[in-house]
């Protein structure tokens, strides 16, 4: 870790110039400095937390190990009440049926005679239970109204530190992030359906296509969300030596992102998403992808290239794309690599996003959609805290309309979604969300407040339908406000 003299901002060990005031940063502080600090950052979190949760959570947690979201478990409270039901429903029986206890009584009488006989036996018969039962319906009543008030709180928290982020925006220009993974072509093309034709060759109809657009797909759709909030972005990834890799470095370049550290390997092919678009429908798409892994030698130059980006950056997005294990830029020994960086680089962020093998990754954040966060086990609770017990870094789940999940050292934090009207396109909106949430981290903000800014961007992109969609800061100043 460095410590800029002229502001005290905290920058990793790789950086040059500091990221806030553009001073020359000096040499690393000592293990003992660093020590220091994170103990006197721990005792800040403390009073925070202390002020902000609720007492009585804040006591087992601190004293049992107990993450603060706690929560007991209703049913084992609804058990504990069970004595008193039965006890007011003998009672009642009894005032209709009469009640036999030095003599027959009936009504009113008989149901308080019955009440109070039925509580003395359970209190002096079975003492320890009734006990046990009392102390731990208050201590769940406490803690239920308490955590309410919490979450209140904790949310009110939320609104405002997304406020504060929001306004730290125009930083954004000052943050480099390397963006390394598997690099798509999107190719749409617009169909003209009045223009159809038969072909003379095979009787079928032959589309004509009037227009065709071209992005950054996988990604890039990452790059060009950040590009899109003034980021400055290096690629970093292997395209093939064809036309359609000729055609994603140019709207790389087109956007501003730095492609310096791109490799092109002869012997592969650019992976392109070719989308027939009629109208406002997507049909049938065509795919080109690799299924064979890369040569070495590629494979050595990459991971020159990783190491050269890393240098210049604030943070590292990884996006593992495809299901072919070993065939694209992101491999087992790609992954090892990573690890290794991680450890080199402890204050680093680096943020996988993978559709098929997010276990692999280690020592580094890692996020996933609801489907792939736990191999098609619905317990994301579980998983998610076995994801974050594996690699010490949060985790991070999008959940579609009900908003994300975050699970870091203080446990599970739930993130609303923004509400959309409207028809929608979710394509990218999962990349959409990393570009908010590593963004939102590299300017200084909890993952939690991280992962609110990256449903706001998301949130902006599904409702541009048949492209690509991109957020701006200003739409995001936009939302924010109508949050605020």
């Amino acid at each position: 870790m460095k410590i800029c003299v002229n502001c005290g901002a905290r920058e990793n060990d790789t950086m040059i110039f500091c990221s806030q005031c553009k001073e020359k940063l000096g040499e690393p502080i000592s293990g003992e400095e660093k020590e220091f600090l994170e103990k006197q950052t721990e005792q800040k979190l403390a009073k925070s937390y202390k002020k902000s949760n609720s007492i009585l959570s804040n006591i087992i947690a601190r004293n049992f190990n107990l993450n603060l979201n706690l929560t007991i478990p209703k049913i084992i409270f609804i058990i504990s009440l069970l004595p008193y039901v039965f006890i007011i429903l003998y009672a009642l029986y009894s005032a209709i049926f009469g009640f036999d206890f030095f003599g027959t009584t009936y009504g009113i009488e008989a149901f308080f005679g019955s009440l109070l006989l039925w509580i003395a036996i359970y209190i002096y018969m079975i003492p320890v239970i009734p006990l046990i039962f009392f102390i731990y319906q208050i201590v769940y009543l406490i803690i239920t109204i308490e955590q309410k008030f919490y979450n209140k709180n904790k949310e009110g928290d939320l609104i405002m530190n997304i406020r504060e982020l929001g306004e730290k925006l125009s930083q954004s220009s000052e943050i480099v992030i390397t963006v390394l993974g598997d690099y798509c072509l999107d190719k749409y093309l617009y169909i003209d359906s009045d223009r159809d034709e038969k072909s003379l060759e095979t009787g079928l109809i032959a589309y004509q296509v009037t227009k065709k657009g071209l992005y950054p797909g996988a990604a890039g759709t990452v790059v060009n969300n950040l590009r899109s909030l003034k980021v400055r972005t290096l690629c970093v990834g292997v395209i093939g030596d064809d036309g359609e890799g000729y055609e994603l470095l140019n709207a790389l370049k087109k956007i501003g992102a730095d492609t310096s550290y791109m490799l092109t390997d002869p012997e592969r092919c650019t992976s392109t998403y070719t989308k027939p678009m009629r109208g406002d429908v997507e049909l049938n798409r065509l795919d080109f992808k690799n299924f064979s892994p890369m040569s070495k030698q590629t494979e050595q130059k990459l991971s020159e290239n990783i190491y050269a980006a890393v240098e210049k950056s604030n943070a590292v997005i990884v996006l593992d794309q495809f299901l072919e294990e070993n065939c694209n830029t992101i491999n087992s020994n790609i992954r090892e690599e990573i690890a290794v960086i991680a450890e080199k680089y402890p204050d680093l962020i680096i943020y996988a996003d993978s559709r098929a093998y997010i276990n692999l990754f280690k020592n580094i954040m890692v996020k996933c959609n609801k489907h792939e966060v736990g191999d098609g086990v619905p317990d994301v609770p579980r998983n998610l805290k076995s994801m974050f017990q594996k690699n010490k870094k949060p985790v991070f789940v999008t959940m579609g309309e009900d908003g994300s999940i975050v699970f870091d050292k203080d446990g599970e934090h739930k993130i609303p979604a923004i509400k959309v009207e409207g028809p929608i396109d979710i394509c990218g909106a999962g990349d959409a969300c990393t570009s908010g949430i590593v963004l939102g981290m590299a300017l200084g903000a909890s993952p939690e407040v991280a992962a609110m800014l990256g449903n706001i961007i998301s949130s902006i992109t599904i409702k541009q339908i048949g492209v690509t969609g991109t957020a701006t800061q200003e739409q995001v100043l936009k939302v924010i406000e109508g949050i605020v």
